[in-house]
């Protein structure tokens, strides 16, 4: 098992498990979660979760907003190129018009195929 749970209090649990290895530094990554109710539910929660990261489709929380998110997709997937106005109102492609409505809101850390379209 790639996973670990430890009492922090009463009722209140902490799950620690692998997310894999960095791809960049080769350093293993780990995650850390806190669980309110019983041993029972935190074990399942951690089944649940391992579940996840075993399937690929685990995401982690992220403190970098929609906004952020929005406009660092658009920075990496912007056309070298160049783009006229017409073909930013065809396709709707300028971050800086939509991304500030959702600036407040907080973005996930999406795995693999679970980029924008």
């Amino acid at each position: 098992m790639r996973g670990n749970i430890t009492r922090r209090g009463k009722g209140s649990w902490r799950l620690k498990f692998d997310l894999g290895t960095d791809p960049v530094t080769g350093k293993r990554l780990t995650q850390f979660v806190t669980v309110r109710g019983t041993k029972k539910e935190a074990e399942a929660e951690l089944a649940r979760r391992l579940h996840q990261v075993d399937g690929g489709n685990y995401v982690a929380n992220s403190k970098e907003t929609v906004a952020e998110h929005v406009r660092g997709w658009f920075s990496a997937n912007a056309d070298p190129a160049g783009t006229t106005r017409g073909e930013v109102r065809q396709t709707g492609r300028e971050p800086d018009r939509s991304a500030h409505r959702f600036a407040h809101l907080a973005a996930v850390t999406a795995g693999p195929g679970h980029g924008m379209a």
